[in-house]
């Protein structure tokens, strides 16, 4: 799940927002992140501890953005939601309001 009051939008080609991920077993894993539209990266900024504080990245570098595995969500996030093209589909509130409906940005293809 994305924390709808943590999406930001930075430099146009910059979304920021904070994950929360449950395992089926109940392992529940807090991270905020950054996807950088113009080049399809990510960037963990910090991890969330059991007490509800922010443990910083040991690294600030951006990776390139996979389409498979558990880092998946990167790219359904990055190509249904938050980039069109090279740049931010849109304003927080605009991103925020395509995940609450669970409306994806059209793809070409779509229009037929």
């Amino acid at each position: 799940a994305v924390d709808p009051k943590s999406v930001s939008v930075s430099d146009r080609v910059i979304v920021r927002f904070t994950s929360v991920i449950r395992s089926p077993s109940g392992a529940t894993n807090v991270s905020h992140e950054g996807i950088r539209c113009d080049t399809l990266e990510r960037r963990l900024y910090a991890t969330g501890r059991t007490d509800g504080s922010w443990a910083p990245a040991s690294s600030d570098a951006w990776r390139p953005i996979g389409n498979v595995g558990a880092n998946r969500y990167h790219a359904v996030l990055a190509q249904d939601y938050f980039c069109d093209a090279e740049t931010v589909a849109g304003k927080a509130e605009t991103i925020v309001e395509r995940l609450r409906r669970q409306k994806p940005l059209p793809r070409p293809g779509d229009y037929k």
